[in-house]
């Protein structure tokens, strides 16, 4: 492709990603679907706080607008590659799996497929962050907050679980926490995010600071065990030597996340660079991966208390939570420039 090919083409790719009114066709004349969008590669945590941004956008502007978000034709990082940048020139959406329902239910009931000939469409802006509010725009940094700013009502009403992971969850959560007494949980972010000082995003505390903070909670509200979710075997191993038989965690297969990618966007797994950094490498799939994630913050939502530095998953586990945790410590540690 000539390099001015590529900047037209480019060029009509970002004017379509921009928020606009579709028809295809002449079904459903009563009904108005607002349809959910995202172009960039990001983990399902992040996934969710933009679609929460779009819901509450359309809430507001179409209170009768019906949701339904589109994973079939965009950059995404929460499973295996399965679009192609410019399947968005096609004027109806492309028959493949749509990538948000291997984890959650369509928020309105209505799937791509039943919508495809539906004649009053709104498609949401593809760059939902710097387009439509959310939860880290306006700070909500606490179940309150979240409620206060109607991300809690959203919440309840739309983005629900597959009931096989769901009953998968509960599951693992009868298995690691039965007759365990109160849990604190504490999400830890991998060793190499400092490292990487990822732009904008907020600082994690380190190990030490974490297992200080830890033993202060365990000992003043009381907690028998203390329920760890990582993506990184060094620190699970900290934590393992700190609090022995007092840990609780779930199997994973280990993965090594750098800031190693491809052109494109799409992480590589396989690249030698990523095993070497860390001395470890990813051995699932980005599917597997991202239910494993998705698992870890569940259970964080299921115990007594939490621990944990700010990010995008937390929003889930507070959420998911509704207010019920006694006690919540979020590290602000301030952002990476």
């Amino acid at each position: 492709m000539s390099a001015s090919l590529s900047k037209v083409k480019n060029a009509i790719y970002h004017s379509l990603m921009k928020e606009r009114r579709a028809s295809w066709g002449s079904g459903d004349p009563d009904l108005q679907f607002f349809v959910i969008r995202r172009s960039s590669h990001a983990g399902i945590g992040s996934y969710l706080i933009t679609h929460l941004g779009c819901l509450k956008y359309a809430a507001e502007r179409w209170p009768q607008a019906i949701p339904v978000v589109d994973m079939t034709r965009y950059r995404q990082g929460i499973a295996e590659r399965a679009y192609s940048k410019w399947d968005i020139l096609s004027s109806r959406p492309a028959a493949r799996t749509n990538v948000w329902e291997l984890f959650f239910e369509q928020p309105g009931g209505y799937t791509l497929d039943a919508i495809a000939g539906s004649r009053n469409v709104i498609l949401s802006d593809g760059d939902p962050a710097a387009r439509y509010p959310n939860p880290w725009s306006e700070r909500c940094y606490s179940y309150e907050s979240l409620a206060r700013c109607g991300y809690a009502a959203l919440f309840d009403r739309y983005i629900r679980l597959q009931p096989a992971l769901r009953q998968q969850f509960e599951a693992e959560w009868a298995r690691i926490a039965g007759g365990a007494g109160k849990i604190l949980g504490v999400k830890a972010r991998k060793t190499g995010y400092a490292s990487e000082r990822p732009s904008g995003l907020n600082v994690q505390p380190e190990e030490d600071l974490l297992l200080q903070k830890a033993d202060e909670m365990l000992q003043a509200g009381g907690y028998a065990r203390l329920f760890l979710a990582t993506e990184d075997v060094t620190v699970e191993e900290s934590f393992r030597a700190h609090y022995g038989e007092r840990l609780l965690t779930v199997p994973k297969a280990w993965n090594c996340f750098t800031a190693v990618d491809n052109p494109d966007g799409q992480i590589d797994y396989n690249d030698p660079r990523r095993v070497e950094a860390l001395g470890y490498e990813k051995a699932c799939s980005q599917t597997e991966d991202t239910i494993s994630y998705l698992q870890e913050m569940y259970l964080l939502s299921r115990c007594d208390a939490l621990l944990a530095g700010r990010s995008s998953g937390i929003f889930y586990v507070l959420l998911e939570n509704r207010g019920r945790f006694e006690d919540v410590f979020l590290f602000d540690l301030g952002s990476y420039s």
